[in-house]
């Protein structure tokens, strides 16, 4: 009897199976792919092990079930003899681990909500199905470093973890967190490691890594100094935790939020603390992610908003002498590579005045740039200051005018050819971006335009100067079987090289008067009808409609090059009124609590096999990201749409105007409403 033959893959060499496996982990963020291929094979399954142990993950509860779960995982990489495939560990602290603080009653450590994985590679899948979803939308500033968290603005903690003096700890610090400590002295290749949800990293894993692995690099996702918020008649000196870890060599970059005055009583010196640490006090920080935010916290606020802000005394405010800390203009040592500003007041001259620039490869300002700030970037651009930037993220004023405008233009001209370039303006975005396209269209290779509708002209202008686009996020109006829209759809198909396409379908609203009771009362049922019948079909927005223009700009890539490179499309619904389709301050909550219903979010991209069986001949598989869960502030529950929906079935008015739009609608009304494709795509 003949051997059975071996898999293809097996006659490949080890070093291009690894290389392979390397490639379908960054395909998807569950990695569905590697773990299918390490199924083929044995030496499949061995060459897959560097990807699947590359990042280890461990959420913080209590010092008991941290051990028990580093013994677990231990177990893990001991069994797949992984422990040199690690590459990355992620702690995720639930609460500062702190055995006085947070776990005086021993009974807690087995208070779980039993939704919790345990540790290991592919752990924690609702962190990662939420990481996905802000992923399929990226414009995060700094998408392509895989450190920083993907939330748009940094996470604040509780203001008791914010700005609480903690009591120290003195004997049981190094024994809660050995456990970990051991592991990391098993992890020879280990070269990151990220904290995200504590305000410090501890103490025994900063002491280990600076004698042992002093070029690991730590990644601080919820820093903040406490002992930087204090009263306003006395500061305090900076604590020995916090300053190990501002001077330890191995910080390497922080996503912080600081106050610009005030929180409660107390006084915010976090934004000076970090301007001194960027001049002074860490080496190695070479990005940095903070937002400054409006003085918050009622009690004790308002008799401190009438009192000047004292002056930060340094780190050391007990040494009676002139601070070292506070920047001059000679002072700038730091070498930031990236820096992201936003919130309210952004003080660039602070960082100008504590980083050299001109090392500067991203640099994005999250929230309007006033007409100085611009002045101050122009003349640095001018004088070769941003020598090294190939990322930039503005936004204009909502106001901006012809002086915002020419101003933006100047930078543009003035700085390097860029690759990522994101950019923000309710108004007058054509002028800039016909700078952007012909200065830097020939190497941009990610290009947001998060502005007002685009014309025809500079979209065809943008696909003529901006051959090698790689992702866009667009603008574009929604006009139902409309030619236009069509031709809109087959100009994208001609960037040959595009893979990730966002695009925010603008939907005009009815006027206001549609859905008010004036209007009804002054006009027939019938009139009222029809004039729903013609608006509502535009904010129906469906899975056959994401299909249609994934497959139109496909088919016109496929047409231009013989291929599409078209990956993913992210198509999300917004009004004229307001980012998404739910206008809450705009009379009429019928309309508009339908309009949501069926206007909603898509993610977009060709079928591949380890999807569920193909039905027929469709190869693009379309995945909705409800609306209602995507919006970040007031979330009315899905259960409250449904039961507005039913609710609307019973207005005589809507009703109609429904059942006549879809009457083939039955038991499964809710969802049996359809819109229509783009022209010409089927």
């Amino acid at each position: 009897m003949s051997a059975s033959p071996r898999p293809p893959f097996d006659s490949l060499p080890l070093d291009i199976l690894c290389q392979v496996c390397e490639h379908l982990s960054s395909l998807e963020y569950n990695r569905q792919s590697l773990l299918s291929f390490s199924l083929v094979s044995k030496k499949c399954g061995f060459a897959t092990a560097r990807e699947r142990f590359s990042c280890i993950s461990l959420t913080t509860r209590s010092p008991a079930r941290l051990e028990s779960d580093v013994a677990r995982l231990s177990k893990t990489l001991s069994d797949a003899c992984a422990y040199t495939c690690v590459r990355r560990v992620n702690i995720v602290g639930r609460t500062e681990l702190c055995p006085e603080n947070n776990y005086g009653d021993s009974s807690n450590d087995d208070d779980d909500d039993g939704q919790d994985e345990p540790p290991g590679p592919d752990s924690n899948a609702q962190r990662r199905e939420r990481d996905e979803k802000i992923e399929a939308w990226g414009w995060t500033p700094l998408q392509h470093h895989r450190f920083f968290s993907p939330h748009f603005y940094p996470t604040q903690l509780p203001q008791n973890q914010c700005y609480c003096e903690k009591p120290h700890d003195t004997g049981g610090e190094a024994e809660v967190w050995e456990p970990l400590v051991s592991l990391l002295r098993h992890l020879p290749a280990l070269t990151d490691i990220v904290v995200e949800g504590m305000r410090l990293a501890p103490r025994s894993i900063l002491r280990y890594l600076h004698v042992h692995k002093p070029s690991c690099r730590v990644h601080m996702n919820s820093f903040r100094l406490a002992s930087q918020t204090c009263t306003k008649h006395q500061q305090k000196n900076i604590t020995d935790d916090e300053y190990l870890l501002i001077t330890s060599p191995c910080l390497y970059s922080i996503i912080t939020s600081h106050s610009v005055n005030y929180i409660g009583p107390h006084v915010d010196y976090n934004g000076e603390a970090i301007v001194a640490m960027l001049a002074r006090y860490s080496p190695n920080l070479r990005h940095l992610w903070t937002k400054r935010t409006l003085p918050g916290g009622e009690i004790g606020l308002a008799e401190n908003l009438d009192t000047p802000r004292p002056s930060w005394g340094g780190f050391f405010p007990d040494v009676r002498v002139q601070s070292q800390d506070v920047i001059g203009p000679s002072s700038r040592t730091g070498q930031l590579d990236s820096l992201v500003l936003g919130g309210y007041r952004i003080a660039l001259n602070d960082y100008m005045r504590a980083t050299d620039f001109s090392r500067l490869s991203g640099l994005h300002i999250m929230e309007p740039v006033d007409d100085n700030m611009m002045r101050d970037l122009v003349r640095l651009g001018q004088s070769h200051g941003l020598a090294l930037l190939d990322s930039l993220s503005l936004r204009l004023p909502n106001d901006n005018g012809i002086r915002a405008t020419e101003l933006a233009r100047e930078l543009l001209t003035c700085v390097p050819p860029l690759r990522y370039f994101y950019f923000d303006a309710k108004a007058a975005a054509e002028r800039v971006l016909s700078i952007v396209f012909s200065r830097h269209g020939q190497t941009l290779r990610t290009l947001c335009i998060k502005a007002a509708e685009i014309s025809t002209e500079s979209l065809e202008e943008l696909q003529s100067q901006c051959p090698m686009l790689r992702q866009l996020m667009i603008t574009l109006p929604r006009k139902p079987g409309d030619e236009h829209e069509a031709r809109i759809y087959r100009t994208l198909g001609k960037l040959t090289h595009l893979e990730r396409l966002t695009i925010r379908l603008l939907i005009p609203p009815p006027c206001e008067a549609a859905v008010d009771l004036e209007f009804k009362i002054s006009h027939s049922d019938e009139e009222c009808v029809e004039y729903l019948k013609r608006h509502l079909p535009r904010f129906a927005v469906d899975a056959k409609l994401a299909k249609s223009m994934f497959c139109t700009v496909a088919t016109e890539q496929r047409a231009k090059a013989g291929k599409s490179s078209l990956e993913r499309l992210c198509l999300r619904p917004r009004s004229e009124g307001g980012e998404h389709v739910d206008i809450s301050d705009i009379q009429g909550p019928t309309f508009w609590n339908v309009a949501e219903w069926i206007a909603r979010s898509w993610v977009c991209r060709p079928r591949s096999w380890t999807d569920t069986p193909r039905d027929g001949n469709d190869e693009t598989r379309a995945q909705s990201f409800d609306l209602v869960a995507e919006r970040c502030f007031i979330e009315p529950s899905e259960e409250y749409l449904k039961e507005e929906m039913e609710d609307i079935m019973w207005d005589g008015m809507m009703g109609k105007a429904w059942k006549a739009l879809w009457p083939e609608a039955g038991d499964d009304w809710l969802e049996s409403w359809s819109s229509v494709p783009i022209l010409g795509s089927d």
